[in-house]
């Protein structure tokens, strides 16, 4: 059966691919920068939430995205996992676990509630920490 350490790889795996994304906007950010030469602060700071609203939104979408898939893996997970360990409660005389038993589905919850938990406080704090970096930068 998978551990519950497996189905946090999965989540700390779909963190990591954000903070990429982070340092994508972050680079994409420094790049406009560098383009054009904002001689005042009114241009910079323009720029700056308009760059914050982009990042707002792909996070957003990431964080949709993130949460359905984070779902169908661990479901997927816990149905192989009952599956492969059938023949291991048949032989034992045991009842093989319901396959959406409420302790199972609980696990998935509480891994999904944790990983949504994280990923929105960094969600929080990414347009507002480009938005400043854009300013104190330009």
């Amino acid at each position: 059966m998978l551990s519950p350490q497996d189905l946090q790889q999965v989540a700390e795996d779909l963190l990591k691919l954000y903070r990429e994304l982070e340092d994508e906007l972050l680079a994409s950010a420094a790049e406009k920068l560098m383009r054009l030469n904002l001689q005042d602060a009114a241009a910079a700071e323009k720029l700056a939430a308009r760059l914050a609203a982009e990042a707002e939104t792909r996070l957003g979408e990431m964080a949709r995205q993130q949460q359905e898939t984070l779902r169908s893996i661990f479901e997927k997970a816990a149905d192989l996992a009952l599956k492969q360990d059938a023949p291991v409660y048949a032989r034992a005389g045991l009842a093989v676990p319901e396959q959406r038993s409420a302790a199972l589905q609980q696990v998935i919850e509480e891994t999904l509630q944790t990983t949504q938990a994280t990923v929105s406080s960094m969600a929080n704090t990414t347009p507002p920490g480009l938005q400043d970096a854009v300013i104190w930068a330009a």
